[in-house]
């Protein structure tokens, strides 16, 4: 049995303890996979009213993400070294080993092995929902997941053109949109408008992950994998006598401008899926905040391994609170800011916020702070800026060099 807390994992004392770099591994893809979990939370509770099912609902995509984020780096992992973008993976077979590299086969034990126990948790907790659940909802998305990642494999070595690797990131968004609210599917909780929260997912998902890739554009190109970058930049890298002069080519090129293009369209969607979600629902602004605000609290306890007073201290909290309970200007800006702080574009923050205007401060209160929270977790954990992430890109090809 399970509590469907996914980070149990991390005092499980018969996996020992862990190496410092695969804890640090463990830990991020615990916060990110949780987020998956969040938002499942929130729609089964919407529908039940029972945390404890929501819970244990929320557990599946964040258990599988953080067991298929583990199996991605050892299938990753150098043959000859554990070695990965920030060196090698420092104590990967114990003390003995730290500075000198890692044991290959010790870094891919550690993550396939903890990786098929985190798997185990899911079956674990599919046997303590309601008799009406559907499993097979749940499953068909692991197995669509299990398919693509095959796929990726066989496209990775093919000449893809642009329409086909933005068409795989999309998949790849929509794989884990559709995870997130499949528990709810299965349970039989929602309807319809469960399709738009797939979409937000799917869209916020692609933005992040086309702005990794123009970070890992001279990576990539080292391993021969044509990113959506290259295959915009319309040009062959091959011509260029460094990677360097072809990224200060694609940089100083009209590529920045179709990249914020595809973002822009990807956001406007984010957006009009996000208020499509609203519009249809047939639940009440006040109980959207009350299940975003469990969902959040249960975040913090079940997945997220960074205290809330870390990234958003107790005076700003403070400040928060002061702010929403003040007049509707006050209330506005600190919206405002939050929605500044968000991954991706918000193009019309005041239809947003104006959602929120007939929330209780004691009930938004919880909910921004917990959003501010994820925000800073995001941020710390990767780029999701597309200036920023092209900023960078000539420092990364210079190293690559």
């Amino acid at each position: 049995m399970t509590d469907g807390r996914p980070k149990a994992v991390l005092s499980n004392s018969r996996l020992g303890p862990f190496p410092g770099a695969f804890r640090r591994d463990l830990e991020r893809y615990l916060n990110q996979g949780g987020l998956l979990g969040t938002i499942t939370y929130a729609l089964v509770y919407l529908d039940t009213g029972d945390e404890r099912t929501a819970a244990r609902a929320a557990s599946i995509p964040t258990n599988l993400f953080v067991a298929s984020c583990l199996h991605d780096d050892a299938i990753d992992a150098p043959g000859e070294g554990a070695v990965g973008r920030d060196g090698p993976a420092e104590g990967a077979v114990g003390d003995a080993t730290r500075g000198n590299g890692a044991d290959p086969k010790a870094f891919r034990n550690w993550r396939i092995t903890v990786g098929d126990v985190v798997y185990t948790r899911i079956l674990d907790v599919v046997e303590t929902l309601p008799e009406e659940f559907e499993t097979a909802t749940v499953t068909d998305q692991f197995r669509t997941i299990a398919y693509g990642q095959l796929d990726e494999e066989s496209a990775t070595h093919g000449d893809p053109t642009m329409a086909e690797a933005v068409s795989r990131v999309e998949q790849r968004g929509s794989v884990w949109g559709e995870l997130a609210v499949s528990p709810a599917v299965a349970g039989g909780y929602g309807g319809t408008e469960l399709d738009h929260v797939s979409a937000v997912v799917e869209n916020v998902l692609f933005v992040l992950t086309l702005v990794d890739d123009v970070e890992d554009v001279p990576e990539d190109l080292a391993n021969g994998v044509a990113n959506i970058p290259v295959l915009v930049a319309d040009a062959d890298p091959d011509d260029y006598s460094t990677t360097a002069a072809f990224v200060d080519a694609l940089v100083d090129s009209d590529v920045p401008d179709r990249l914020d293009d595809v973002v822009e369209r990807h956001e406007t969607e984010m957006e009009a899926s996000a208020h499509r979600f609203v519009e249809s629902t047939d639940h009440t602004p006040l109980e959207l905040v009350d299940a975003l605000a469990r969902a959040l609290e249960w975040y913090r306890e079940a997945a997220c391994t960074v205290p809330l007073d870390e990234t958003v201290p107790p005076e700003r909290q403070a400040n928060v609170r002061d702010r929403l309970a003040g007049d509707e200007a006050d209330r506005e800006a600190v919206l405002s800011e939050l929605l500044a702080t968000f991954p991706l574009r918000v193009r019309e923050p005041e239809s947003i916020a104006g959602t929120a205007t007939e929330v209780p401060t004691d009930q938004l209160a919880p909910v921004v702070v917990g959003l501010f929270h994820v925000s800073a977790l995001v941020d710390s954990a990767m780029t999701t800026d597309l200036d920023a992430a092209l900023d960078s890109l000539r420092e990364r090809a210079a190293v690559v060099e």
